[in-house]
């Protein structure tokens, strides 16, 4: 019903003169874009709903982004970026990531998950300093005297807290225990229903006082979710950690039938043929880490500087667990499954597309330490600050440059990027004659919520099939 509702809906978006899935909204040199191939986009790229789909201007940003994704598939079939070397790694890391998700898919209705969740309200008191901690407690506990004398949760909280749910009552929704900090938790699961903290919960690396109250508690699971949760990005979130919850523990139990190990220690160390793993008839060593993590920090054209220990002992982990669920898949025969099958060949198409937009628009994309520094200069007062108390008055003060060096760097390197895409897009547009029908489009200045972003690359977003260790699945 409601991809006929959606569909229902593109429809009256456009004007009378676009009536038929055939006729042409954009033209191209060599080629066009039907209406009905541009509504399968939207739908593809989850746009198809009725507020975007009224926006002139996003409609027409779409059209020329679907534009633009064929023209790169020309451009790199001209070339012969498929037999590239680059484009066969991302590839390679794209097959085995969607294989791994495609097993488990079939791993969810098996074994399934159920979690305890607690919709939690809270009253949130922030504590910059360590000095502010004793004030914050004291007004925390103000709060649970009217609690205990019969106040309303929900109207201390328009008084008390200073936390962004205030303005929702300090609803902030259902929380399974690895979404907590761990006091916080600990607080939080030892109250029954309609409960409240006697003693406020402080939490220096949060820099904040709460107190917590339990408004509800249900089992989570794949068949409650929809009806517990109502609001969707909080939905897809906790769907994403139970999801990552249930394919950790399947990996340790692969772990342990086919005799895998990972070896943390091998990460630190310089010998290149010191094995990290092997599995599934895998052997993983030191030197095939430091190739690999120079292969991904070509194609996202990164400067020299290497990850940190953490970020590749990430990088490891995935490989390993992604190592496991493919051998697996493959005893299963689901690497010959016609579905799976059918999924690459999209995928392959949508990032040949996209990975080449990002090799020839990339070119040899170089930072000078002079524009680095001219960087921290300009901005240390306005970016690159931290805020402290001095004598009782919050100031802000610069970090030093060496402790941000990095990141300016990278923030640079990807500004550069985005003006380099953006330029050869304009370039190809112009080259390839595109013409939209202005006249098939929705009517201009209906005000509407904003789209989703128009990156085109060659990388999928996080908690779809991403190249191996590009993306860390790590709840915010």
């Amino acid at each position: 019903m409601k991809k006929i509702t959606a569909i229902a809906l593109i429809l009256m978006a456009f004007t009378a003169s676009c009536k038929r899935d055939g006729d042409l909204i954009l033209t191209y040199k060599g080629g066009g874009v039907t209406r009905g191939e541009f509504i399968r986009w939207l739908k593809d790229r989850g746009l198809a709903g009725e507020e975007s789909t009224k926006n002139h201007e996003m409609m027409n940003a779409e059209l020329q982004m679907l534009a633009i994704n064929r023209i790169a598939l020309i451009e790199a079939r001209r070339v012969n970026h498929e037999k590239s070397e680059r484009f066969n790694f991302l590839i390679t890391d794209i097959e085995r990531r969607y294989l791994a998700i495609f097993l488990m898919e079939k791993i969810l209705k098996e074994k399934g998950y159920s979690e305890k969740a607690l919709k939690i309200r809270q009253i949130l008191l922030p504590v910059e300093t360590a000095s502010d901690a004793p004030v914050a407690m004291a007004k925390a506990r103000e709060a649970i005297a009217e609690l205990n004398k019969g106040a309303g949760f929900r109207n201390l909280v328009a008084k008390y807290s200073m936390h962004p749910s205030r303005n929702q009552g300090g609803d902030i929704g259902y929380l399974i225990r690895s979404q907590m900090p761990p006091a916080y938790a600990e607080a939080a699961f030892a109250l029954k229903k309609g409960e409240y903290t006697k003693e406020p919960v402080y939490l220096p690396g949060l820099k904040s006082v709460c107190v917590i109250q339990v408004e509800d508690e249900a089992d989570i699971t794949p068949e409650s979710m929809e009806k517990i949760i109502h609001d969707d990005g909080q939905r897809a979130h906790l769907k994403e950690l139970l999801n990552a919850g249930l394919k950790n523990r399947f990996v340790l139990e692969l772990m342990g039938r086919m005799g895998a190990v990972f070896n943390e220690q091998a990460l630190s160390s310089a010998n290149p043929a010191t094995a990290i793993f092997t599995a599934g008839g895998v052997t993983f060593n030191v030197g095939d880490l430091a190739a690999r993590v120079a292969k991904m920090r070509g194609i996202m054209s990164e400067g020299p500087s290497g990850p940190d220990a953490a970020s590749r002992e990430t990088i490891a982990r995935e490989y390993f667990s992604d190592t496991l669920l493919v051998a697996e898949a493959a005893r299963r025969g689901l690497d010959r499954d016609p579905e799976y099958l059918k999924r690459i060949a999209e995928a392959r198409e949508t990032y040949l597309a996209g990975d080449y937009i990002e090799y020839a628009s990339g070119g040899d994309i170089g930072v000078t330490p002079a524009e680095v520094r001219r960087e921290y200069d300009t901005f240390k007062t306005s970016r690159y600050y931290t805020i402290v108390s001095v004598n009782g008055k919050k100031e802000r003060r610069p970090l030093a440059f060496a402790d941000v060096k990095e990141d300016i760097e990278k923030g640079l390197r990807m500004q550069k990027r985005l003006i380099g895409r953006d330029a050869w897009m304009k370039r190809m547009m112009e080259e390839y004659d595109v013409r939209i029908a202005e006249e098939m489009l929705p009517p201009k200045g209906l005000k509407t919520a904003p789209g989703a972003g128009l990156r085109p690359g060659g990388y999928p977003p996080s908690g779809q099939a991403a190249p191996l260790g590009l993306i860390s699945a790590t709840p915010s």
